[in-house]
């Protein structure tokens, strides 16, 4: 049997991952492209229930894999959404000098790095990890297939095809993603 949870009252640990290379703005940092972006997110995280025994919102931005960072955890913030979109709307944009992001060493980051205890990852909770992506995907290793790495990689934190992928120009024309 199915439940449907409406976003309020849904517990889980939901990371956005967001592509920042140069794909998105260029060499731009005061871009509007990457402002509708955070806006987006914000959208998302004002309509669920942020809590200790709700949900829980971590994001990572990348672009290459030495400008990949985790700007905030799924414990930080207080729990609080104010805090939370307080926190997204401050992420900067930085490039690193990449036309296309590195999408799987920023999953891997979200991996062993986010969706851990002490980050505030929580057993009895679902990861969840949104993807926002202008479309380009590079891979430091390209020994590593996509699909190997996904079936591989999440298994061991409960991630079951939660992993939900939006191109930006989706979301900048405010279109919803599919």
């Amino acid at each position: 049997m199915v439940v449907a949870v409406p976003c309020q009252f849904a517990r889980a640990d939901i990371v956005f991952v967001v592509d920042s290379s140069r794909s998105i703005c260029g060499s731009d940092s005061s871009c509007n492209n990457w402002r509708s972006v955070l806006d987006f997110v914000n959208s998302v995280v004002n309509r669920l229930t942020i809590g200790t025994d709700n949900t829980r919102v971590g994001f990572v931005r990348y672009a290459s894999s030495s400008a990949t960072s985790n700007e905030f955890y799924l414990n930080s913030n207080n729990f609080n959404r104010n805090q939370v979109t307080r926190a997204v709307s401050n992420v900067q944009y930085n490039t690193g000098r990449s036309f296309v992001g590195d999408l799987v060493n920023a999953l891997q980051v979200a991996r062993t790095q986010q969706f851990v205890s002490t980050r505030g990852d929580r057993i009895s909770a679902p990861n969840i990890i949104i993807v926002l992506t202008n479309g380009g995907v590079s891979a430091t290793s390209h020994a590593v297939s996509f699909q190997k790495y996904f079936t591989s990689s999440f298994q061991s934190i409960k991630l079951k095809q939660c992993i939900y992928m939006a191109p930006i120009n989706k979301v900048l024309r405010g279109a919803c993603y599919e």
